[in-house]
């Protein structure tokens, strides 16, 4: 841009806010400068324009012909920058823009996918594409604003914002415990059918529970189900076929309703750490804060 594009553009505001107001000082004032200020960009725009654009007067200033001529063919491109100020006014306050997201199957497909639709509700500029998958992300290759990571982290650059950690809860229906009694303690575990889930190795999940010095004791459980379902797993103990161990959040609703109930809950492990991951600066994003907001609500609902 020519410098002469360049000294138009930047007097023309102060010609247009005094046309508006009527006045070198309200004008000045509108735009957060001296009446002197506005009054030598309204004299060099004359100049370069070879042309008198206002009547000056000590009670009033208005435009002169040209003046008025110019100020009509000038408000599009006025409104048009005062849009696009509006707009990025708004973004920096309200979230908008798409949002790329990772999370944990279960608790992408259990939890956080049936509250998308509310969040997205209350903020129409929003939009979320989720990702569900167990895999380990890579945030900057995959072009990912944030996700949620079960379990401690592996050390990076990236932001951490923590959410309510994630316990393991033992359950059963009332009606498998009323068939095959309550476990007491976590070895009358093998008078029970656990429903194991199946790890990415395809190994079983062992089952953990809080030891002597706050260790952790891994029991390897029977059954005659498993599954890389968790979902699958927990229709399985809803309907009275065996016992689950999994996270708190796949199983806090049906414990909540009375349709599970928790056994062994004092020799329950300790919990896993629960957080939101993403690249440094997006903490500043109306979007990202908003997204934060919202999981450490819905996920401390179900604590």
């Amino acid at each position: 841009m020519s410098k002469r594009n360049a000294d138009l553009l930047a007097n023309l505001m102060p010609f247009v806010m005094t046309v508006e107001e009527r006045s070198l000082t309200r004008a000045a004032q509108m735009l957060r400068v001296t009446p002197s200020a506005i009054s030598r960009a309204i004299t060099k725009l004359e100049s370069d324009l070879g042309v008198r654009l206002l009547n000056r007067t000590p009670r009033a200033v208005t435009p002169t012909q040209e003046g008025m001529l110019f100020y009509r063919e000038c408000q599009n491109a006025v409104a048009g920058v005062r849009k696009a100020r509006d707009a990025v006014s708004q973004a920096q306050t309200s979230p908008t823009g798409a949002m790329r997201v990772s999370m944990p199957l279960a608790l992408g497909e259990l939890v956080v996918m049936p509250a998308l639709p509310r969040l997205l509700g209350a903020h129409p500029g929003l939009s979320i594409e989720a990702i569900l998958t167990d895999r380990y992300v890579d945030l900057a290759a995959e072009k990912f604003d944030a996700v949620l990571r079960i379990g401690q982290q592996r050390n990076s650059d990236l932001r951490i914002h923590r959410l309510p950690p994630v316990r393991w809860s033992t359950a059963a229906s009332p009606a498998y415990l009323a068939r095959q009694g309550v476990p007491y303690k976590p070895e009358d575990l093998r008078h029970h059918n656990c429903l194991r889930f199946i790890l990415s190795t395809g190994a079983s999940q062992p089952w953990l529970f809080k030891a002597r010095g706050g260790k952790v004791a891994r029991f390897v459980v029977e059954g005659n189900l498993a599954s890389d379902n968790p979902h699958g797993l927990l229709e399985a103990a809803l309907a009275g076929f065996g016992m689950i161990q999994a996270h708190s959040y796949l199983v806090a609703i049906a414990i909540a309703e009375g349709r599970l109930v928790e056994v062994l809950k004092e020799f329950a492990a300790p919990p896993l750490p629960l957080a939101i991951l993403f690249p440094p600066g997006r903490e500043r994003s109306p979007k990202t804060r908003t997204f934060i907001e919202a999981m450490t609500e819905l996920l401390a609902a179900l604590q």
